[in-house]
Order: structure tokens, then C-alpha cells, then sequence
């Protein structure tokens, strides 16, 4: 008989209603404008009726797969887009680095063939053969401006690659100091 008694049926479980709380400030008043009317209870009565769970259609099981495989392509050329600019974006720091690494070089009087040495030394992770170092106006009088231009290409991932004419993509700076 207790246990009986313990028990809520559901009907009697919707039509509880809790008190709503004041979420003012002490002795100012307000209310819970985000809770309907019934407060805590009504929500709970809600769910409990099963408002708002989803009940699959016939039709519609599959539709969830369907939307995911139109998407991910789209996803995936996004995300591998995402990853060839900043290969290309690190390479360009790297040539710019060291285009004014050779320029800096170059200020104290050494000759072509150590700027292009130290330009290499400056760029290792890019393939040394694929650099390209132009050096121009390193024996000129003192003040004068010394040019160092550095090229290289970046191979980009045949899909992404497949976008741009110009595949290997090139990439270059070059960084202008004066004699010193």
C-alpha cells in the first residue's frame, strides 16, 4: 500500500507545477523570463510526455547518410585547401627569410657565391635545388644598394594542384640593403 502511494502516475506528474525562483537581484524583484509559465515542472512534464524526441519516418533514414556524403567531399577541399595555403604560406616566409638573410650577407662586402651559400644555409627545408638566388649590385661602392631575389616552387597536392595553372606554384621575395 506504501508503495502505492510512492508512486506518481504520469497524468498527476504533468499537472505538478513547482514554484518558480527569482533570478533578480535580492529585494529588487524579476523573474524567469526564460521559463515558460509553469516554471521547472512544466519542462519536466514536457519531457516526460515526450515532446520534442525525435521519431524517425520511414522515409527519412537514410537521409542523415546522404547529407554526410554530399558534404564531405566539399569538407574535404576545404580542410586540404586549409593545409596547402600554409604549406605555400611557410614557404613564402622561408624565401623572405632568407632573401634578407643574403641581403644582410651581402652589406659586408662577400661575393655572389657566398650569399648564395649562406641563402641556401638559410632556407633547409625547402630543396636546395629548386632555389633560385639572384644576386645584384654586390660590388658597388659603399651605400649603394645591394638586391638579393629568391625563388623556389612548391609542388601543391594533385587535387588542390589541379585547381591552379601554374602548378609547381612559385614562390619568391627579395629584400633590398644598403652597402655597408
Amino acid at each position: 500500500m506504501i508503495a502505492a502511494h510512492s508512486r506518481v502516475s504520469n497524468q498527476r506528474r504533468q499537472q505538478i507545477r513547482l514554484p518558480r525562483r527569482s533570478t533578480g537581484w535580492p529585494g529588487r524583484g524579476g523573474s524567469n523570463s526564460f521559463l515558460p509559465s509553469g516554471g521547472v515542472g512544466f519542462l519536466l512534464a514536457e519531457y516526460e510526455r515526450g515532446e520534442g524526441r525525435h521519431v524517425s519516418v520511414r522515409g527519412e533514414k537514410g537521409q542523415t547518410l546522404v547529407e554526410f556524403a554530399l558534404v564531405l567531399p566539399i569538407l574535404l577541399l576545404l580542410v586540404i585547401g586549409m593545409l596547402e595555403f600554409g604549406r605555400v604560406l611557410n614557404a613564402w616566409l622561408i624565401v623572405s627569410n632568407g632573401a634578407r638573410e643574403g641581403a644582410r650577407y651581402a652589406t659586408v662586402r662577400a661575393s655572389e657565391a657566398e650569399v648564395i651559400a649562406r641563402v641556401k644555409e638559410a632556407c633547409p627545408t625547402l630543396d636546395s635545388d629548386s632555389l633560385v638566388v639572384e644576386v645584384t649590385g654586390a660590388q658597388g661602392p659603399i651605400g649603394s644598394p645591394v638586391a638579393v631575389r629568391v625563388e623556389s616552387a612548391i609542388e601543391l597536392v594533385p587535387l588542390i594542384g589541379a585547381l591552379f595553372p601554374e602548378n609547381p606554384f612559385p614562390v619568391g621575395a627579395e629584400a633590398v640593403m644598403a652597402l655597408e
